[in-house]
């Protein structure tokens, strides 16, 4: 998988410098359609490849034009299970590693869990039990009976999951005694499944094709409750709230119509409030579009949760973390 943009170039040396040859490896960038930069990723990434002597080197970009189809069913239905455990288990991580007794026991025992789980992927494992074995390993590492002010991250999904994008927030969050809850990954592929529901209905589709897409989401959101009840055991305060929920809530603000993660973003901090974080923080690239409104309309949401959300707009050069350090200060104290 290609990391963010501006690494490919560095990335395509180092393949080059331990032996690989870029030209025989593949290449995976989703994308998605509208003019969110989340759509520009890959334009990006296959000029810089052609820059780089790789022009017929093909990437693959699944979209949510079609809610990512365009790969065989069964592998589709594999991937989707792989990014619901790998959320969970780094949800895990983050709920455990403020914590510990030791420090990096819990990045010890992540690493290990993360080389068991990529050797069982490998070999089609099924990913339930291998989801469980990883949260099993990682519930060894002692921890501290305590509680820390708990921060919600929301935002554009590639910049608030990369950390290279931004800056670590993560970890900056825990190393300024917070513990931080990420809205996962898989809630996009969820979106976008029940968002192509919804439009089936209000376009007229055919009653065929309505049962069709009905039956497709019905088992997206069936297996991701599946995994959330496999981890209940070491999850059980952590669980995310149902897509017909989320979007209750953000179209108090955003028409369902106006599609992206607008409405997610505003809707998922305004419930990461309610049930009991202590801040919310809003994460956008430099410039996005969807961040400048979730940032604006968020202004509202904190005045009346009576709770501090913080929008910040990462561009590769500011620092923009620091705000966060003044925010958990202030909480703890």
């Amino acid at each position: 998988c290609l990391p963010a943009s501006t690494t490919i170039g560095t990335f395509i040396k180092k393949m080059r410098d331990t032996g690989l040859d870029p030209k025989k490896q593949a290449y995976l960038m989703a994308t998605a359609e509208g003019p969110c930069r989340f759509g520009q990723y890959m334009v990006l990434h296959r000029n810089i490849l052609d820059k780089n002597g790789l022009g017929d080197v093909e990437i693959f970009a699944p979209t949510s034009t079609n809610s990512y189809m365009g790969m065989p069913v069964m592998l589709r239905s594999y991937l989707y299970d792989t990014v619901i455990a790998e959320d969970m288990v780094f949800k895990y991580i983050c709920r455990r590693r403020p914590y510990e007794i030791e420090k990096g026991s819990v990045d010890r025992a992540a690493d290990a869990a993360f080389r068991m789980m990529i050797e069982g992927i490998e070999k089609k494992r099924s990913m339930i039990p291998l989801m469980t074995a990883a949260l099993e390993m990682i519930s060894k590492v002692p921890v501290k009976d305590e509680k820390k002010p708990l921060v919600g991250i929301v935002g554009e999904i590639y910049v608030r999951s990369n950390r290279f994008c931004n800056d670590n927030l993560i970890r900056f969050i825990e190393a300024n005694g917070g513990e931080a809850w990420l809205s996962p990954v898989s809630e996009w592929f969820i979106y976008t499944s029940w968002m192509e529901n919804y439009f089936s209905k209000l376009y007229d589709k055919n009653l065929f094709e309505q049962a069709l897409i009905h039956l497709k989401n019905a088992h997206m959101f069936r297996r991701f409750r599946l995994f959330e009840k496999a981890s209940e055991p070491y999850l059980s305060d952590r669980t995310e709230p149902h897509m017909h929920e989320t979007l209750e809530v953000g179209r108090e603000y955003i028409p369902l119509i106006f599609e992206g993660e607008t409405i997610l973003t505003i809707a998922r901090a305004i419930l990461f409030l309610k049930n009991g974080a202590s801040l919310v923080i809003n994460c956008s690239p430099f410039g996005c579009m969807p961040g400048n409104v979730t940032a604006s309309i968020l202004s509202k949401v904190s005045a009346e949760e009576g709770k501090p959300v913080i929008s910040l707009f990462y561009d590769g050069e500011s620092d923009m973390n620091k705000t966060v350090k003044i925010y958990l200060s202030n909480i703890k104290r």
